[in-house]
């Protein structure tokens, strides 16, 4: 689903635009010439379609040159492992998840409860991978024409990010993961990590940013005045309510 010039819907599941898996969370691909940034990977499962979309866009997985998880949750990095071996991507991810991804570590990430309460097949794991680059807060990640802030936002869980980039017309995008959506919404879990006051103090973060595309990680995608919709989900913090779950 193209988005933008340079900007598609690539993978996407009940919670949003049914491009995927059920499961699967929204993910981005930006692609300018030779280089081609995939933003979140899926669950793995019915990674055909994930192949699918990617030939509507006029690519394939063999040509993605770089991927990056706003998280380690395996809705959003569970695929990450194929599409390594398929494209020999480098693979960025939060320094603070490392080991959990190298290890493949399902207690970390809940995927016990997630699987016995239906979330994924019983059979499904969570295939451990090594990232080739950790990213912390602040930093920045030039790749071709990109530059790539990383901002720390924990709260869904212990370990997200947001990457905010400004498009070659631009436009300022922030890929929130499942920080902030549409309509100033939030994803809370009853997950060991979740923490509704660090939520509260990122999406406050994110609030002072100006944003043109808000590219979350379920539901449909803002492309324009993406920046309202986060200062919704922060008033409602800020005057004692709490922003409407996604789930």
């Amino acid at each position: 689903m193209k988005l933008a010039e340079d900007l598609f819907l690539v993978g996407s599941g009940r919670m949003g635009a049914h491009l995927t898996h059920a499961a699967d969370c929204n993910g981005y691909l930006m692609i300018h010439e030779d280089i081609q940034i995939l933003i979140d990977t899926g669950t793995g499962l019915d990674f055909h379609l994930w192949e699918e979309q990617l030939l509507w866009c006029g690519t394939s997985l063999k040509n993605i040159t770089h991927v990056l998880l706003t998280h380690v949750h395996a809705d959003h990095a569970g695929g990450a492992a194929k599409i390594k071996e398929a494209s020999n991507a480098l693979l960025y991810a939060p320094a603070s998840a490392k080991e959990i991804l190298i290890r493949g570590d399902e207690t970390a990430i809940d995927l016990n409860a997630a699987r016995k309460f239906g979330f994924y097949p019983e059979d499904y794991s969570f295939p451990g991978i090594s990232p080739d680059v950790s990213f912390q807060d602040g930093q920045e990640i030039d790749i071709g024409p990109y530059s790539i802030k990383i901002i720390s936002t924990p709260g869904h869980s212990k370990h997200c990010s947001s990457f905010y980039i400004e498009s070659a017309e631009g436009r300022k995008r922030l890929f929130s993961g499942d920080t902030v959506f549409g309509q100033g919404k939030i994803s809370m879990l009853s997950t060991h990590d979740f923490d509704l006051q660090k939520l509260k103090q990122s999406i406050q973060k994110l609030s002072f940013m100006h944003v043109d595309e808000l590219l979350p990680g379920h539901n449909m995608p803002v492309l324009k005045n993406g920046s309202s919709h986060i200062e919704e989900a922060n008033m409602l913090f800020q005057q004692l309510g709490v922003p409407e779950n996604i789930l």
